[in-house]
């Protein structure tokens, strides 16, 4: 197993202190909503890493995730609409060109931009896997149909977002899917380890999956009470 982590102090000191600002929501810059219980999630990932694992990481959109990924010493290809975020994280990178070299943007909606890598059989597989970009059904899906079909057997994936109705969605099948376990959560980021080499769900048709969209409104009514209690 991976038994430690090589990074900049300094690095982390600044963006755990003064969180570099990349997105504007409702006019003010935001940080993103990632802080202290989030990489520590993230950190506990990577340990639980096998050692012959790649230090790859896909991620759509991206922000905080990205910087501390990178100072984890893994590549790291974000899936991001937003040119503007692009430009700040490049920007803020300038003075970390090692880090810059390892950090691939695509610019595009995920739907279109992440299918097209998870399915090259030229790179590396990723390790790490978080869904962070749109919130919707169609997007949601999407990156997880494909981030699935890249990350290797014992890899994780991350959700973020899970007070959100498409995120729990998808949170409750892979709670209730074979090949998944949960690995952690740290509030509104949850954290599953990939139990096969399967690209694909196999349950779709029959098992957990089935019952789940069968009953999805008494599942995620259970589900939202049982996480008030």
């Amino acid at each position: 197993m991976v038994n430690h982590i090589n990074i900049d102090e300094s690095f982390e000191t600044r963006i755990l202190q003064a969180p570099p600002m990349f997105h504007f929501w409702g006019g003010k810059p935001q940080d993103g909503g990632f802080s202290k219980p989030h990489f520590q999630l993230l950190d506990d990932c990577i340990l639980a890493l096998d050692r012959s694992a790649a230090r790859v990481a896909f991620e759509t959109g991206a922000g905080l995730s990205t910087l501390w990924l990178l100072n984890r010493g893994f590549e790291v290809k974000s899936f991001v609409d937003s040119q503007e975020v692009v430009d700040l994280i490049a920007s803020f990178l300038l003075a970390y060109p090692e880090m810059k070299s390892r950090w691939i943007p695509e610019l595009g909606y995920s739907e279109t931009t992440l299918p097209s890598a998870s399915l090259s059989e030229n790179a590396d597989r990723p390790s790490i896997c978080l869904i962070d970009g749109g919130h919707g059904v169609q997007p949601v899906f999407v990156d997880f149909v494909y981030m699935n079909y890249a990350l290797i057997n014992r890899g994780i994936l991350l959700v973020d977002d899970l007070q959100l109705g498409d995120p729990k969605l998808l949170d409750l099948i892979l709670r209730n899917d074979k090949s998944f376990s949960v690995f952690g959560k740290a509030g509104k980021l949850g954290a599953y380890r990939k139990n096969s080499d399967n690209k694909l769900l196999t349950g779709g048709r029959s098992g957990a999956q089935k019952v789940i969209m069968q009953n999805i409104a008494e599942f995620i009514a259970r589900d939202s009470a049982a996480m008030e209690a």
